[in-house]
Order: structure tokens, then C-alpha cells, then sequence
């Protein structure tokens, strides 16, 4: 699946369209999880997005730890 495909999905599902890469990358993850996209397409998305820039909750909580101990 690729990011424009994912973009439709999510304009026909929602009925409006995605704000940014985020809210793709949360809709690919829920899509995944309700079984409704198979793991390689999951894969492929996620790579895409966050190659163009999304970025997943765990890896900006990661990032905002490490920017916190390191102030400190």
C-alpha cells in the first residue's frame, strides 16, 4: 500500500482528510490491528511515512525522555 492509497482510505473512512504523516501513521497502525492491512503493506506505509516524516508515539516519547535527562 502506498501513502496515497492509505490517504484515500482514510479520506473514505473519516470523510475528511488526514491533517499530517501522524495521523496517517495512527490510522495505518489502527488499520493493521483491526486486521484490515496485512503486515507487509503495514511495513511498507510505516516506512514511508516516517521516512517522510511521521513519527510514531514511541519514538517521540523516547526523544522527549532523552531531551529532558539530558537538560538535566
Amino acid at each position: 500500500m502506498t501513502i496515497h492509497e492509505l490517504k484515500e482510505k482514510f479520506l473514505k473512512k473519516k470523510s475528511y482528510p488526514p491533517h499530517d504523516f501522524n495521523q496517517l501513521l495512527d490510522f495505518a497502525r489502527n488499520l493493521y490491528l483491526l486486521n484490515e492491512l496485512p503486515l507487509r503493506d503495514y511495513r511498507d506505509v510505516v516506512r514511508d511515512l516516517e521516512t517522510a516524516g511521521a513519527i510514531s508515539p514511541t519514538s517521540l516519547e523516547k526523544t522527549l525522555l532523552e531531551n529532558t535527562t539530558s537538560a538535566l
